[in-house]
């Protein structure tokens, strides 16, 4: 696995294809959000399969149909990041946006996406930077779901400033990124279900945890593995499971950030019914019987009905915020070369390189006594990137 990917591997030629390639999908009314191939071997797919499908089948000289069953052990995002120079991170966010905008904004927000690409562009910083408007947006971001002083907004602030910290290029420490995935997954465990303030502790517990990875589930970690074995190379091996549950943790905690905005919308709803549920279902029951409803029960039951298309509303504009937002950032993202010290794709998650680590520091005078100030410069200063290069020039 490379440890910077540049969009459409910095050749044009590709983009041209893939854009065409999914503009060709649109036009012949096969696009679809999910994906599936119909018995004559006609292709209705998303992005990733749109993009991907028909090559393999060709390369592995079998129907269409074989490549998108279930057991075909093809890995769409994995086809998408080697073919077009997607990175997996980023290619799952968008199939995510993508199968939750409405279905008839489906095809263009998938055209916009790629087009958005530039090419050569270095797209690893984009995902960053959406995460953080998912947690600290003012007007959409699951901060607004927790309470000022309160031990939930706490948790969120302290993941928000870890990417803000990030995105500034002064990078947090493994330590951090592990303190605050601790303390909002504490945070959620002692949670109630269904609050928004406990889905937005979710999803920073997740955000967080990308860069952690100390939680992770054990299912995830077994699936990434199984994904990074057919490295034969030890740092290839890693960075690809590091990536892989990177993957799988960001896309939970967008999955979050959309459910407190759901549990938002049904505490909302639920503060219109309650006081006149009795009212509104007598007269949805007058209605079915085709009887004459109660002007006072009839008010309360459209009050109600607004209510509930007023969530409705919220969370289709909410899935059309993010998708936006997405392809804002895919539109600005940089097309120079990261620098060497750049630690968006090569954060040190692997626990096989700890002692390899550790070694060096304690040559720059790191003690894991020291004070946590003092101990966390010196993570910052050299992470694996830094140790390599300066392993490299004999330091």
């Amino acid at each position: 696995m490379p440890e910077w990917i540049r969009a459409w591997h910095n050749r044009p030629e590709l983009k041209a294809a893939a854009v065409g390639r999914l503009r060709a999908v649109q036009a012949s009314g096969d696009f679809r959000k999910g994906g599936h191939a119909e018995s004559e071997g006609r292709l209705h797919g998303g992005l990733h399969i749109s993009l991907n499908a028909q090559r393999v089948a060709e390369e592995k000289s079998v129907s269409l149909s074989v490549v998108l069953a279930e057991d075909s052990g093809v890995d769409w995002l994995d086809e998408s990041e080697r073919r077009w120079g997607i990175p997996r991170v980023l290619g799952a966010l968008l199939h995510q946006c993508l199968e939750q905008v409405p279905a008839q904004e489906a095809r263009p927000f998938a055209v916009a996406a790629l087009e958005a690409m530039p090419v050569g562009a270095y797209l690893r910083p984009v995902v960053a930077q959406w995460i953080l408007e998912l947690l600290g947006d003012e007007s959409n971001g699951v901060r607004r779901h927790t309470a000022d002083g309160s031990p939930q907004r706490g948790a969120v602030d302290q993941v928000i400033e870890l990417y803000r910290r990030k995105l500034a290029g002064t990078h947090p420490a493994p330590s951090e990124w592990t303190a605050a995935a601790r303390a909002a997954g504490d945070l959620a465990q002692t949670s109630t279900p269904d609050d928004p303030a406990a889905c937005a502790v979710a999803a920073v517990n997740a955000a967080a945890d990308a860069h952690s990875q100390d939680f992770v589930a054990v299912s995830v970690r077994v699936r990434a593995m199984r994904g990074a074995a057919r490295f034969a190379d030890k740092d290839a091996f890693d960075s690809y499971q590091a990536t892989f549950i990177e993957t799988e943790a960001l896309n939970y905690a967008a999955l979050y950030a959309a459910e407190a905005v759901r549990a938002a919308a049904d505490v909302n709803f639920h503060t219109v019914l309650d006081p006149i549920r009795q009212a509104a279902e007598r007269a949805r029951a007058a209605e079915d019987a085709g009887r004459s409803v109660d002007p006072g029960d009839a008010a309360a039951l459209a009050r109600v009905r607004d209510a509930a298309d007023a969530g409705v509303t919220e969370g289709v504009d909410y899935y059309r915020w993010r998708a936006d937002r997405l392809v804002q950032a895919i539109a600005m993202s940089d097309t120079p070369e990261p620098k060497p010290t750049s630690r968006f794709h090569a954060e040190p998650h692997e626990k096989s390189r700890l002692t390899h680590r550790e070694a060096f520091w304690r040559r720059r005078g790191w003690r894991p006594d020291m004070p946590e100030e003092q101990r966390q410069a010196i993570e910052r200063e050299w992470d694996d990137t830094s140790i390599r290069l300066a392993e490299f020039h004999g330091f």
